[in-house]
């Protein structure tokens, strides 16, 4: 009997023994990024800061390791967890970043973001067009698919001075109050809140264009009729006058868009 329960004890105890010597699972850490967003864009040549939050169950972390479309940048082996990219090296376009935390046992986690570099492309095809005695309207060609707005500034001989911005994809400005004939300078740039694209430029003036083509042609022997091009969108009428031998005199007015005139005195 005595032997009997020597037997019983042992097996309890190598019983025992081999449970302890079963492996446990391994539950690996999880891992995400805080910043920046998924899908965030950012200038080239900007500093980006790579943050993520490690939840390791059994706290035994040994990295983080992060990538930029697979290639690997850095192993951050204490907390906080985080990676800073200059982006100067960096082509433009789309790119994958991936953050992996490994803990001492081989466990592994991982998150991945898509980030975007771009340039913020000054604006082209600059135009400038007196629409009357003091207005200029300028129009331009957006480059960027990233700018918050555009800004406009004129010159007036005492160097650049904002005069105004326009919201994102605005490519237009109207600027009023001018002085009749007077030369300006006008620059207009894409900003973000943190940049000023590159500025294009163009000098244009307050102008009263005169008609243009105008023709002679003797319908009768007492009579000519007058026609001319009209370059303007904003007069009250054009004056006609004639010479008749050294004193001119006005002969007749007609309205606005009216562009032909019978002179049968």
């Amino acid at each position: 009997m005595k032997r009997r329960s020597r037997l019983m004890i042992v097996a309890v105890i190598i019983s025992m023994l081999v449970a302890c010597d079963k492996p446990v699972d391994n539950k690996a850490p999880t891992v995400s990024f805080t910043s920046p967003a998924n899908n965030s864009s950012f200038m080239q040549g900007e500093t980006i800061t790579f943050s993520v939050e490690v939840d390791d169950p059994e706290e035994d972390m040994k990295e983080v390791r992060f990538y930029v479309d697979n290639i690997g940048l850095i192993s951050d082996q204490s907390w906080p967890y985080s990676y800073e990219l200059e982006t100067g090296s960096y082509d433009v376009g789309e790119y994958d970043i991936k953050a992996e935390a490994i803990d001492s046992d081989g466990g592994k986690g991982e998150s991945q973001i898509a980030i975007t570099i771009y340039i913020l492309e000054a604006p082209t095809d600059l135009s400038a067009t007196s629409i009357s005695d003091s207005e200029i309207q300028l129009t331009w060609t957006d480059n960027t698919d990233y700018e918050t707005g555009f800004k406009i500034e004129r010159d007036d001989g005492d160097g650049f001075v904002e005069i105004g911005t326009v919201a994102s994809d605005i490519t237009e400005y109207a600027d009023i109050g001018l002085t009749f004939g007077q030369n300006y300078i006008y620059q207009v740039a894409a900003y973000t809140s943190a940049y000023t694209s590159s500025w294009t430029t163009i000098t244009a003036a307050t102008e009263f264009p005169a008609p243009t083509n105008l023709s002679a042609i003797s319908i009768s022997d007492s009579e000519v009729q007058l026609n001319w091009t009209d370059n303007t969108g904003y007069e009250i009428g054009f004056k006609i006058e004639r010479d008749n031998g050294g004193e001119v005199t006005v002969v007749g007015t007609v309205s606005a868009d009216v562009i032909e005139f019978t002179d049968s005195d």
